[in-house]
């Protein structure tokens, strides 16, 4: 049988369920379950909270596998201690603006990918890819979970307020950029349209894919698979 690792932070790890109060519990989903265990063995190595480097290094040491099957995370998450504060010995990579600050963090994740597995299909997860710096050899599905059930959905690569302003402050200081607090207006809009949705529909839950959503998804992959399955190595 063929062997299939899940890697990612929490929306990898299972669907989840709204409590009152923003509170949420697992849900009755994982990707475990929804693949043919006729066919496949699969493992996941999603971990909660985690980062794209936290990614990195678990899929390091978890290669043995046909397919790894990584979603991707927020890229300010590996910049922060805790949940706010700016991680002061991070680096960042040199940039004119916050857009392209994050999608050199992405590009950084992507060529460790590269580097790191022969078989590879990368999903948005709960941000949407980077397209323009996926590698060629590494197929993907560039749509986050918002965009996939969420038609005419614009996402973006932020997950949380607070977290971000305090990157975006932190980063325009260090590289001196033009823009001001009140730029960050328009970032701040996308978040809570975003967080709107989430709160509104029965495919998530309060900040997590929910079954529906988690179903669909499932098909994406299938359907990935089956069109692409020479590309992927040994698979």
């Amino acid at each position: 049988m063929k062997k299939i690792g899940i890697f990612g932070d929490s929306w990898a790890f299972g669907s989840f369920k709204k409590l009152p109060d923003f509170q949420e519990i697992s849900g009755d989903i994982t990707f475990q379950d929804l693949f043919d265990p006729q066919r496949f063995i699969v493992n996941n190595h999603a971990k909660p909270g985690g980062t794209n480097l936290d990614t990195i290094r678990i899929l390091q040491q978890n290669s043995d596998y046909n397919l790894s099957i990584v979603f991707q995370t927020d890229p300010v998450r590996q910049c922060l201690l805790g949940s706010l504060k700016v991680n002061p010995t991070i680096y960042l990579p040199p940039s004119d603006n916050f857009i392209e600050l994050c999608e050199l963090l992405l590009k950084e994740f992507y060529q460790a990918l590269e580097k790191n597995s022969n078989s590879i299909l990368l999903i948005g997860g709960c941000t949407p890819l980077c397209l323009k710096h996926v590698p060629d050899s590494i197929i993907s599905l560039p749509m986050s979970w918002t965009e996939l059930m969420t038609p005419g959905f614009k996402d973006n690569y932020f997950y949380w307020l607070e977290p971000t302003l305090s990157l975006y402050n932190h980063a325009r200081k260090k590289f001196n950029w033009t823009c001001n607090l009140s730029d960050f207006v328009e970032f701040e809009q996308q978040i809570l349209t975003k967080n709107h949705i989430w709160q509104n529909s029965t495919d998530f839950s309060w900040c997590h894919a929910a079954d529906p959503a988690y179903k669909k998804m499932f098909e994406m992959i299938m359907e990935k698979l089956d069109h692409d399955q020479k590309t992927f190595i040994n698979f």
